[in-house]
């Protein structure tokens, strides 16, 4: 697609300078990238209109200036100033402290963003002066402190995601008024009223609906994607790819189901071995147990609907008795799929390049540069990008799509699923979640940019009380989602519990 390709290249060039003018304009450090991000993902809708009718740098400087204005709202905790910085942005930053903000904003824009005098004024209104005066770091002394700052390569498969995410919440905020009407209306009549599902040999019953969540989801019978609601009898695997998603059912079916409800079988898996994705490449990858002796990792293309390729991994091995659903893969990280089989943890690029084994144990989860792994009773967390690493207690572990947040689960006397825990991968620091007292997340998943989505169920609707049985809970259940940063939940719908446990994407 030319407007993607365009944006890509854009972002590519653009992205060091984004990020600096960001951290000089006075965004800690560790949050330069997210708020450079947010502010291109907030571009990339109009982007071919922008391109060719307007001024492209102008809009996007403008986008990245409400960006760190949102940031610094929504900032509870104020990182020491030193925090990450060369020296040469520390010997700087007391200077530009005492600037007004028009006059920082113009002079780190000029220097650093390359901005000329008229798209100043487009941005400040009246644009201030950006000469130098009395106690006034000249433009010089801003582009040397913004080059001592490093960038990492440009995440555009990130910005993408946090686009398409951006797009399908302003469509939830148009439906939502209407939609909490209709769900309290219907909610009691819903297990009565809905068609029945369609035989599983026959094409399923499609019906044109918005997903007011953040994720793929199912539930009693029905597959929420974001403009469909497919009936499948059951799911257990789930993964989001565009708006399609690859499912697993109990007996290990693996299907594609396409963003028209359209449902394609394309291999098998053992039942409870997990499904991934690259939402970026549209592939996903499972193990097949294949014929006696051959275990086989298959990486399918979801667009070319066709193999794109495999190999034969290690069933047994020194490390077999900890695979409890075998050989499976992790996760993929740009082109590289990582896997754990019997004879330890790897990671193969895909296609047909080279296999590496990484020496590390028990890796549980991988995304854009982060690690979790499970050495020993807990977690271990590496955020290579930002030099952090550190240990949480946890059974599992999710990764949010760019590797800026962690999920696992720590399992209580009175709660066998485990209380749900987040922590930011940058810092190492446990973070709000959501949840209240009383509230039982028998699902959760991390979504793109700061979003985390829960199927809730409510100690005080158990059908007795004391420890949590999910088998006996009768619902009904609460589907919500919550974002990080701005530390706000809103319920997306409520629906009994008829039969198996929802499932959410991952």
């Amino acid at each position: 697609m030319q407007q993607d390709s365009d944006f890509a290249a854009y972002l590519a060039a653009r992205w060091p300078a984004l990020v600096r003018t960001a951290v000089l304009l006075g965004c800690p450090r560790r949050e330069a990238e997210d708020v450079v991000r947010d502010a291109l993902a907030r571009c990339h809708r109009g982007w071919e209109r922008e391109r060719h009718a307007g001024d492209i740098d102008a809009r996007v400087h403008e986008a990245l200036l409400e960006a760190v204005a949102r940031a610094a709202r929504r900032r509870t905790v104020w990182p020491h100033p030193g925090l990450g910085q060369p020296q040469p942005v520390l010997d700087l930053v007391p200077a530009l402290d005492r600037l007004t903000p028009p006059v920082r904003a113009a002079l780190v824009l000029e220097a650093v963003a390359g901005l000329d005098p008229d798209q100043l004024d487009r941005l400040l209104v009246a644009s201030p002066g950006t000469s130098p005066a009395a106690g006034r770091p000249g433009p010089a002394e801003v582009r040397d402190a913004a080059a001592a700052i490093d960038v990492l390569a440009p995440p555009i498969d990130a910005v993408v995601i946090t686009a398409r995410d951006l797009r399908r919440r302003q469509l939830k905020q148009i439906a939502g008024a209407t939609a909490a009407v209709l769900v309290l209306v219907g909610l009691g009549a819903w297990a009565g009223t809905r068609p029945p599902l369609a035989p599983a040999a026959d094409r399923p019953h499609v019906t044109r609906a918005q997903n007011l969540a953040e994720v793929a989801w199912w539930a009693n019978g029905v597959l929420h994607l974001p403009r469909v609601e497919v009936e499948l009898p059951r799911v257990s695997s789930l993964v989001e790819v565009g708006e399609g998603a690859v499912i697993g059912d109990p007996s290990g079916a693996v299907s594609w189901v396409a963003d028209d409800g359209a449902v394609t079988r394309i291999g098998d898996k053992a039942p409870l071995a997990p499904l991934v994705a690259s939402d970026a490449h549209g592939w996903a990858a499972w193990v097949d147990p294949g014929s006696p002796g051959v275990t086989r990792l298959i990486v399918w293309d979801l667009a070319a609907g066709q193999e794109l390729g495999h190999i034969d991994v290690a069933a047994h091995g020194p490390l077999a008795d900890r695979l409890d659903d075998g050989p499976h893969p992790v996760g993929f990280d740009g082109a590289r799929l990582y896997y754990a089989a019997a004879d330890g943890e790897w990671s193969w690029q895909v296609p047909d390049g080279e296999q590496a084994g990484l020496g590390i144990p028990s890796l549980l989860a991988v995304s854009h540069g982060t690690r979790a792994t499970a050495p020993g009773a807990g977690i271990h967390v590496e955020q290579t990008s930002y030099g952090v690493s550190f240990e949480v207690a946890g059974t599992d572990a999710q990764l949010s799509p760019a590797g800026e947040y962690l999920l696992t689960h720590r399992p209580t006397a009175d709660n066998q699923l485990g209380t749900p825990l987040i922590y930011d991968t940058r810092s190492g620091d446990q973070i709000f979640t959501g949840l209240d007292p009383g509230d039982l997340a028998v699902a959760a998943t991390l979504g793109p940019d700061d979003e985390v989505t829960y199927v809730v169920a409510h100690a005080a609707d158990q059908p007795e009380a004391g420890e949590f049985v999910r088998q006996s809970f009768s619902g009904p259940y609460e589907l919500r989602t919550c974002h990080l940063g701005e530390r706000t939940c809103f319920t997306v719908t409520k629906f009994p519990h008829t039969g198996a446990l929802p499932v959410l994407a991952h």
